[in-house]
């Protein structure tokens, strides 16, 4: 730019890209066409198998430039041809927030709105390196271009109404603010359930150093084949993967995981393939000197991490080693939502059967006895558990142990024992 010559930064940058003039981007223009035309097959196979082939002139899309009417041309005349403006108030916005730390949204959207229709004051609207245009004459605000009783107008009204649009705006922000911090508070909900779904799996692995359960943990070749023999194949997997389970889960040594399938190769997660990681495991364990923690370590909530670039500063290494949440209050959680699924539970089996004694109670002066029913209920993995339920009925008759009665149509007698009624 020499300060005199007009020009659009975008058009610049457009030149740079298909006509460098940078030695830098000279050397790598070649390097850019050969990834481009590498990739265009895949773009281009993209766009025809997604849902962007309705903007695709090619295939006569209903959003293409194909499907435009005169009449649609005719509705959109004069109208705005992109984003731009709408992406240079954002910008411009943007930037007033960033210059100004903490400043009011309406202030910066005040301040956003000048900069782009200079209302009062004035500024060249084109990039040059000289203050002005190009002539050197400052443009004229908008103000200085319209009478003066209409400039007086517009500022009145406008000084009438910024109390009035000030409250709209205001009551705005709020309910933004409201939307965002619930959303915030349900990310954050999200974020420790998930986080004590890991502690609660690693408190399962977990085997302290000494005390009640430390014989879990295997740590010599001798122990292992003791623990091994005459154990079914698959429960000798299941006493491997435990182990394995133990270190990564329950003391967080993720050096050891080991991965338990793998469609390319079948071997992986057999016994031939965890054995020996198993004892690779003990061997560099004890070269180590590795120890078991005091509870188990506090997992994050993230499920996918971007790797860090060079070296973390020591606020990013903070923030980085800082947990959602400590082991007394995932401890605390895990325990609530225990409770809470086990109560969940139980209020989808009958209240009427849990209640209930598991002998028959004996019959009542009125001759009225409870019999029961057998109440099957199906668990939330799968299983069925079976509950008495007592009813009240009348007895017509009671067995003494000798009189006969028949079983059914077509079927023997029976002795019918002690003890039963006939109700």
């Amino acid at each position: 730019m020499d300060g005199k010559t007009k020009a659009p930064l975008w058009r610049c940058a457009f030149n740079e890209i298909f006509d460098p003039a940078d030695l830098d981007n000279q050397k790598t223009d070649f390097m850019c066409c050969k990834l481009a035309e590498a990739w265009a097959p895949g773009l281009l196979e993209g766009m025809l198998t997604t849902p962007q082939r309705e903007h695709l002139s090619a295939v006569n899309g209903k959003y293409s430039a194909a499907a435009i009417t005169p009449q649609m041309r005719a509705d959109m005349a004069g109208g705005p041809r992109s984003n731009d403006m709408c992406e240079r108030v954002f910008g411009c916005y943007d930037m007033q927030q960033t210059r100004f730390r903490g400043i009011a949204q309406t202030s910066a959207s005040a301040q956003a709105q000048e900069s782009i229709n200079h209302h009062v004051g004035s500024r060249p609207m084109l990039a040059t390196r000289g203050k002005g245009n190009a002539s050197g004459r400052p443009e004229p605000s908008l103000l200085a271009t319209i009478p003066e009783h209409e400039a007086m107008s517009l500022i009145e009204t406008a000084r009438t109404n910024v109390g009035r649009i000030k409250v709209e705006d205001t009551a705005d922000l709020v309910r933004q603010m409201t939307c965002s911090l619930k959303d915030f508070q349900a990310k954050q909900a999200r974020q420790l359930r998930i986080t004590a779904a890991k502690f609660a799996d690693a408190m399962k692995y977990y085997v302290p150093a000494s005390g009640a359960g430390n014989n879990r943990r295997i740590t010599t070749k001798p122990k292992l084949e003791a623990a091994l023999k005459s154990l079914a194949p698959n429960k000798k997997i299941e006493v491997l993967k435990e182990q394995i389970n133990i270190r990564v889960k329950g003391y967080g040594w993720d050096q050891f995981k080991a991965p338990w399938y793998s469609s390319a190769d079948k071997t992986v997660g057999t016994y031939g393939d965890l054995y020996p990681k198993t004892l690779a495991m003990f061997a560099e364990e004890k070269v180590q000197k590795l120890k078991p923690p005091p509870e188990p370590p506090v997992p994050d909530a993230a499920t996918k991490k971007i790797m860090a670039l060079g070296t973390l500063t020591a606020q990013a290494q903070v923030l980085k080693e800082k947990k959602s949440a400590s082991a007394a209050e995932l401890r605390t959680f895990v325990a609530a939502a225990a409770a809470a699924k086990e109560k969940e539970a139980l209020d989808k089996q009958d209240e009427n059967a849990h209640g209930q004694p598991s002998d028959a109670p004996a019959p009542s002066a009125k001759m009225l006895i409870e019999v029961f029913a057998l109440v099957e209920e199906e668990n939330d993995d799968g299983t069925t558990t079976d509950y008495k339920q007592w009813l009240a009925a009348q007895i017509i008759a009671s067995a003494d142990g000798s009189a006969d009665f028949k079983k059914g149509k077509g079927k023997a007698k029976r002795k019918v024992p002690v003890g039963w009624h006939l109700v």
